[in-house]
């Protein structure tokens, strides 16, 4: 019965709608219109006529430690490769990376953690570069930053040692935080 009255009715509406527009054409600027109900027959063609929806694919959980390992890596091999000592995680500057990415990931706030962010976790050095960015997968992130060349300079930077800044006893400290697709890599310097 349904089917019959939404067959006969279809075709009506069809002609009806035909017409609404024919009049419409030739009707002034200030003409009326005319809203037709839409129609719905739910269980028309019984029950599971409406194909079930496919689900999406579940995305691999992501391991934001191996992210992290990796990126200290591709730095380092970066530093190493350019003459520069490689960079030992901090535990400080860790939790505050970390902790600067969830931020962001949570509130969509993209912007660089600010001056004394580090400071304020308790890290000693006043001299912390600092590298965010977005986006999955640590070498896709790592390329990024090196195609830049703001931020290939942070990643590669030390003091050589024609700099009257040198220093044996300098070291290179570094934190990488991913959270959400966000990143925040620091590199900072200390001398004990």
């Amino acid at each position: 019965m349904k089917r019959l009255l939404l067959a006969l009715t279809l075709p009506t509406l069809l002609a009806l709608l035909s017409l609404v527009t024919l009049v419409g054409a030739q009707a002034p600027a200030t003409a009326t219109k005319v809203y037709l109900p839409l129609m719905a027959c739910p269980g028309c063609d019984g029950p599971g006529a409406l194909p079930s929806p496919t689900p999406s694919p579940t995305p691999a959980p992501v391991d934001a430690n191996a992210y992290e390992a990796r990126i200290i890596q591709l730095v380092n091999e970066a530093r190493v490769a350019v003459g520069c000592p490689a960079a030992i995680p901090n535990a400080v500057l860790m939790q505050a990376t970390g902790d600067h990415s969830a931020y962001m990931a949570a509130t969509s706030d993209y912007r660089h953690a600010g001056f004394g962010y580090y400071a304020t976790y308790g890290y000693p050095s006043g001299l912390v570069l600092e590298n965010i960015g977005g986006g999955d997968g640590p070498d896709y992130m790592f390329e990024g930053w090196m195609l830049s060349s703001l931020h290939k300079r942070n990643i590669e930077w030390c003091y050589p040692i024609s700099d009257p800044s040198y220093s044996p006893a300098v070291r290179y400290e570094i934190g990488i935080g991913y959270a959400g697709g966000y990143w925040t890599l620091a590199i900072g310097t200390y001398t004990p």
